[in-house]
């Protein structure tokens, strides 16, 4: 399994989009709305719920390998249990 960032996941839309005979064609078929596919093609708004739903992707969480700026940020925050 790999992860995919926005870039990716746009990368993987334009794909689809390709495939399907051109942005209409995609967002007919998705039930998505043309203009906001067009938004995110074009960069100007990250991948939609929709969309990543649409490409049968779903929203992963992983921890960020950066070291935190400093101790007292990482105590304040709050973890579940």
């Amino acid at each position: 399994m790999r992860m995919l960032d926005d870039k990716d996941v746009v990368c993987f839309l334009r794909f689809e989009v390709e495939r399907a005979g051109g942005q209409s064609s995609w967002a007919r078929r998705q039930g998505i709305d043309r203009s906001a596919l067009n938004r995110v093609l074009s960069g100007r708004k990250p991948p939609t719920k929709q969309i990543i739903r649409a490409l049968r992707l779903c929203h992963v969480y992983a921890l960020d390998a950066a070291p935190v700026a400093n101790e007292e940020a990482r105590h304040s925050v709050r973890r579940p249990g």
